[in-house]
């Protein structure tokens, strides 16, 4: 489906599957990332994640109709027994909805199952929904990194979460995900 496209589809959709990415995602995926965040990734910086043994990049893919696109996305590194959430974004008609929510449950679980023990990332200080959806998880804040961003400086808030074990998770292990209209997301198998 056409990128350009997106914008104007009917939120009304039914079904997220949560894929790994491929290379013939990335322009979806970049055209999201471009409306999502202040200093972007490049083709080249996903293209690189996806080479590295240690990084792992997801998609959900929306079902509209007969079609099926991307509407967001998730990239992290799996590293000794930490997770770390590098960049996750969804498209700006479809925020609010749960994916993003769905996609990083994903991600812890898939640390869970490595037997991570941790879970960090960085987010600006001016993006409050962010925050709150990973204190909604249980993300702590943990400390900050003055002036991280650079084009727009601006301090980095750093939040962890203690993976627990059993993982608390465990909804988001069968990757399909169903939807009533004006209902949040619920998971399928």
């Amino acid at each position: 489906m056409n990128v350009q496209v997106l914008s104007t589809l009917d939120r009304g959709f039914r079904t997220l599957r949560i894929t790994e990415m491929l290379s013939s995602d990335i322009p979806a995926v970049v055209a999201i990332e471009k409306h999502s965040n202040l200093e972007p990734w490049t083709e080249e910086s996903f293209l690189e994640e996806l080479l590295k043994s240690h990084s792992s990049l997801f998609v959900g893919r929306l079902s509209v109709g007969a079609g099926e696109f991307v509407a967001g996305f998730i990239c992290f590194w799996l590293v000794a027994d930490e997770v770390q959430l590098l960049n996750i974004a969804v498209h700006q008609s479809y925020r609010q909805l749960g994916i993003g929510r769905c996609l990083l449950v994903h991600c812890l679980n898939c640390g869970a199952e490595r037997r991570s023990r941790v879970a960090t990332l960085e987010v600006r200080s001016s993006n409050l929904a962010a925050q709150r959806l990973y204190t909604s998880l249980g993300f702590q804040a943990v400390g900050q990194r003055p002036n991280y961003y650079g084009r727009l400086p601006e301090p980095a808030i750093l939040m962890e979460l203690v993976i627990a074990e059993p993982p608390l998770f465990c909804e988001a292990r069968a990757r399909v995900y169903k939807r009533e209209p004006g209902k949040p997301l619920f998971f399928v198998h």
